[in-house]
């Protein structure tokens, strides 16, 4: 059996295709259906903003110094204190960000300090 082109196989594809119209159908009946159009949300999911990475929470303009983690905030978990100046929140993926912070660092580019900071120097570095 020979393989056909990437070209001819295209072709087949986009000569293939029909248009179809649209009905309205009761909700029960939509299994295997397509929308006509794009259906959008009202409301924001999650309601709120939220950790995409394992990190931590801090403020920009302060990457590059020593942070004082304040606290460990886990998927489920509501932060419990503001991320002030020169500190940060452990976070973890899912978690709400705590206010006064405007990005999380994910915890691959830091290293924990025995002091309990977390040292922010060389993603700064990598990031130049």
């Amino acid at each position: 059996m020979e393989m056909i082109s990437f070209e001819q196989a295209y072709d087949i594809v986009i000569n293939s295709g029909s248009k179809t119209g649209t009905e309205v159908i009761p909700f029960t009946d939509s299994l295997n259906r397509i929308l006509a159009s794009d259906v959008f949300s009202d409301i924001d999911l999650p309601p709120f903003n939220k950790a995409t990475v394992d990190g931590f929470a801090c403020r920009r303009p302060e990457l590059g110094n020593y942070l004082e983690i304040i606290e460990t905030i886990a998927a489920g978990q509501w932060p419990v204190k503001p991320v002030e100046k020169m500190q940060c929140s452990r976070i973890m993926t899912g978690a709400p960000v705590p206010s006064g912070a405007d990005c999380v660092i994910m915890v691959e580019e830091t290293e924990i300090l025995p002091s309990g900071k977390s040292d922010l120097k060389d993603l700064l570095k990598k990031r130049i």
